[in-house]
């Protein structure tokens, strides 16, 4: 009479592969995961100045905010701030009524800390690994 299964050596074998699979998937996911939070990040810094370009462009007396505080009050009715926190641990910005302005991120979601920093006279964001000095900041 022949029994069916698997031997225990069959199953340590599979146990085996399994386990190498795993540990070469983990750091890629990793990995993937902290580039998806960046560009997160980036995406939420370019909707935060689109919606002060469109305060800018709604308002007849505009002047930039000088604070965190004021550029949130000021993009509240374009972009959801709650938005804005799913992203963005920390907020910091610093502006001058000339309309020079810096504004920087805390990426949430990874481990070590990663910063975005978005100026006036970027395309796109910098990502730094040193807190950038802002003289105003919030967190979220």
């Amino acid at each position: 009479m022949k029994k069916s299964g698997f031997t225990l050596i069959e199953l340590m074998i599979i146990i085996a592969i399994i386990a190498i699979l795993a540990a070469i998937a983990i750091p890629n996911f990793n990995r993937v995961r902290e580039k998806s939070a960046i560009h997160a990040t980036a995406t939420t810094l370019k909707a935060v100045l689109k919606a002060l370009e469109a305060y800018a462009s709604a308002e007849l007396e505009f002047s930039y905010p000088q604070n965190v505080d004021e550029l949130i009050q000021v993009i509240a009715p374009y972009l959801e701030i709650d938005r804005v926190s799913e992203t963005v641990e920390v907020l910091g910005f610093e502006g001058t009524t000339t309309g020079r302005y810096t504004i920087a991120a805390k990426v949430r979601a990874i481990n070590k800390d990663t910063w975005a920093l978005y100026t006036d006279t970027m395309k796109s964001p910098r990502f730094v690994t040193t807190e950038p000095v802002i003289s105003s900041w919030k967190e979220l």
